[in-house]
């Protein structure tokens, strides 16, 4: 029977960083997933990466559709859909091969099977009709996660896709109805409407992006406006009918049931924890009502030695935090001295153009807390790179504490808000003012200053 330090369960962000980081530090690991054609998980291989090739691929066609703006004269003579999602799977491909790279380098064991728990100490893997065992000192789970299903909504995915087939479309639909509002569902609405479908965005809250600050969201859905996306917030799907080659929506809200014709339904409802096959139960690890694994402060279960990194358990679920927690946990088994998750700093970016940015609290949460407060905006058609580069569209929006001048929320709407947010981010975490912000000297013209001007009107505010 083999024996290891660590045992990892799932190849995913969370797994292959925690296995990285133990191996790195002398530890023997091996890595247990049921398919390792997908190594990297959801996030390498439908996720994180390959949107964000088909958002650059629609951020170049956005940026030729600007060209006459400046006196160059472009003409897109055609989208080609299959090169587009080619592009996206060489990324794919690419990260795949380095991971792989990686785990060979670190001497990394890769098993592929499905892993059962049979105690604290052993992993049963079950593959092609063989059972293997294999002993462990500590276990890391990380299965991350799967779409949440639509009750009465079944996926073929043909016609009722999720994200996974969503990246990977060779053509590009005519009308694309997407059922849910969150990241997934805003991203991908905003890649179809750049590349000519009609798109309509269905959630059941009364905003999309529902966690995220007000102001930015009405700024968000007077954009989604002017493109031509059709937005419909307090509002569920009723039911899904077929009608030869379109699919019609029935579509509640408080204003009554209207139908919907459509050529494709895209469900972005969420995403729920992959807990059920472990069979946790057997060994009593504790779950919560939605099959999140409950962790302490080290991500350690409610069973000694076994820890919970990623999707699995009840944080916010993005890649980067899956990374925060692999490091976390495998630190705690190493016994080193562990730096604590503050979850209020994690930045949170969701890939639009422009792009939206957040860390810290909304101003709702803010005012839930009874906190004093005050609030800054900065707007990008004030800033001399964004008017030079045509991105003139966005906001900063600092709220800070009344007394102390400590950060408290950061909302960015506008060009470059994924890389601003970490100026503010790495401020928040060590607890510097507006004041000792404003001091900081930043390079013109750049869109990072906007930093110091908004501190600056801050500071004048009583």
């Amino acid at each position: 029977m083999q024996k290891y330090d660590i045992g990892i369960i799932g190849a995913g962000s969370g797994g292959y960083k925690a296995a990285l980081r133990a191996a790195q530090n002398g530890k023997k690991v091996c890595v247990i997933d049921k398919n390792m054609q997908t190594i990297g998980g959801v996030c390498i291989n439908e996720g994180c990466i390959p949107t964000k090739s088909l958002i650059n691929s629609v951020n170049i066609l956005n940026l030729l559709s600007k060209a006459n703006e400046v006196g160059i004269e472009a003409v897109v003579k055609r989208i080609d859909k299959e090169q587009i999602v080619k592009a996206s799977q060489e990324a794919v491909e690419k990260l795949k091969q380095g991971l792989l790279y990686l785990f060979k380098k670190n001497n990394i064991d890769l098993i592929e099977g499905i892993a059962n728990l049979l105690d604290k100490k052993h992993i049963q893997i079950s593959s092609l009709g063989k059972k293997e065992k294999i002993e462990v000192d500590n276990i890391i789970i990380a299965t991350g996660s799967r779409t949440k299903a639509i009750p009465g909504i079944k996926i073929d995915g043909k016609r009722i896709i999720t994200s996974s087939e969503a990246v990977k479309l060779n053509k590009i639909p005519n009308e694309l109805l997407i059922i849910g509002g969150g990241a997934i569902g805003v991203e991908f609405a905003d890649i179809y409407n750049s590349l000519g479908t009609d798109v309509t965005v269905v959630e059941m809250m009364d905003q999309l992006l529902p966690t995220e600050d007000k102001d930015i969201i009405n700024q968000l859905q007077r954009n989604f406006r002017k493109k031509g996306i059709n937005v419909l917030t307090g509002s569920k799907i009723k039911n899904v009918d077929f009608e030869n080659d379109k699919i019609i929506a029935e579509i509640e809200s408080k204003s009554g049931v209207k139908n919907l014709k459509t050529e494709l339904v895209l469900t972005a409802v969420g995403r729920v924890p992959n807990t059920k096959q472990l069979k946790l139960e057997n060994i009593g690890i504790s779950l919560d009502k939605r099959n999140f694994i409950m962790v302490d402060k080290n991500m350690q279960t409610s069973v000694s030695k076994i820890y919970a990194v990623g999707d699995v358990v009840n944080s916010p679920l993005l890649a980067h935090v899956a990374f925060e927690e692999a490091r976390l946990a495998v630190d705690s088994i190493l016994d080193k001295v562990v730096k604590y998750i503050n979850y209020e700093n994690i930045p949170n970016v969701v890939y639009l153009n422009p792009e939206i940015a957040s860390v810290g609290l909304t101003e709702e949460e803010i005012k839930d807390r009874n906190f004093e407060y005050k609030v800054g905006k900065c707007f990008y058609k004030s800033n001399g790179r964004a008017i030079v580069s045509k991105k003139e569209e966005g906001f900063i929006k600092v709220i800070a504490d009344k007394e102390s001048e400590k950060i408290l929320g950061v909302h960015i709407i506008g060009a470059g808000a994924s890389e601003i947010i970490h100026e503010y981010a790495v401020a928040k975490q060590n607890g510097v003012s507006i004041k000792e912000l404003s001091k900081t000297v930043h390079a013109h013209p750049t869109l990072s200053e906007m930093a110091v001007d908004v501190s600056e009107s801050l500071i004048w505010l009583n």
